[in-house]
């Protein structure tokens, strides 16, 4: 499994790269292409069988980036808004369970507010292309440290009734690794650290951009969780099976959900004083 782990991800992260340092249509073509499956997936964990109903979750998912291109950003966080409304009421015709309802509704906003903070992190304002790298970096950082620390060591599960594998020595191990990867971006002036407005929030201290690093893994761990207790409640493993050895999309961009959304937040309130 986790060799056919690596080799999806050797075979997926470079067109990924290419998009982010290209920017432009082939950044919003590829959160597009996110976004679309976001759609399909959550369809398919409502149990949604409509086609027509699937395809419009599909087509809102995949719109907000093309929108943002070709109208602006202010357009495309109100089309989030409208899209979040829109998720919620379909999902609401297959699912009848309140928390289910709750939790498909925190998925869709979050899946909008990722999509949005993305967008706005590639902007040259928060550091453009660095800025997506170093987020990408970090939750890479986060899951390979969790992985590793958590098979090593083992010990208490961190949430057993959600996600039985995840223990709170991977947290640490991942929380760790996130900081690191932190003052790699500070110390190596050809990865842009300073440039980017979320390491620069208390000062440019090399203390400072290791903890706003490791604030990235807890945040994106509780994604996870998210995404495994929607799971969990609704029978199924994963969220897809497009990605071999992950799952589906969601399944691997989950962190994103919480973390991105925060940093950009950070991001926000840092440029605004």
């Amino acid at each position: 499994m986790l060799k056919l782990r690596v080799l999806s991800a050797l075979l997926i992260v470079p067109p990924v790269l290419a998009a982010v340092w290209l920017g432009g249509w082939a950044y919003a073509l590829l959160l597009a292409f996110i976004g679309g499956v976001i759609g399909y997936e959550v369809s398919s964990m409502a149990s949604i069988h409509s086609k027509p109903r699937a395809g419009v979750m599909i087509l809102i998912g995949a719109a907000i980036p093309l929108v943002s291109m070709l109208v602006g950003f202010p357009a495309a966080f109100f089309a989030a808004v409208f899209g979040t409304i829109i998720w919620s009421l379909l999902v609401s015709f297959s699912v009848s369970d309140f928390n289910d309802r709750i939790g498909f509704f925190a998925l869709s906003l979050l899946s909008f507010a990722a999509l949005l903070s993305l967008i706005l992190l590639r902007s040259p304002a928060f550091g453009g292309t660095v800025a997506v790298v170093y987020l990408i970096a970090v939750i890479a950082g986060t899951d390979t440290g969790a992985y590793f620390a958590g098979r090593s060591i083992g010990g208490p599960k961190l949430a057993p009734a959600i996600s039985p594998n995840k223990t709170w020595a991977g947290l640490i191990g991942g929380t760790i690794a996130a900081g690191l990867v932190g003052l790699l971006f500070f110390f190596t002036p050809a990865l842009g650290g300073k440039d980017i407005a979320v390491l620069d929030v208390f000062g440019r201290e090399a203390a400072a951009a290791f903890a706003v690093s490791c604030l990235i893994a807890p945040l994106a761990q509780s994604g996870d969780l998210m995404e495994s207790w929607i799971k969990r409640r609704r029978g199924v493993k994963d969220s897809g099976n497009l990605i071999p050895g992950h799952g589906g999309i969601l399944d691997r961009v989950d962190g994103y959900l919480t973390a991105a959304p925060a940093i950009a937040l950070i991001a926000i309130m840092h440029k605004g004083g």
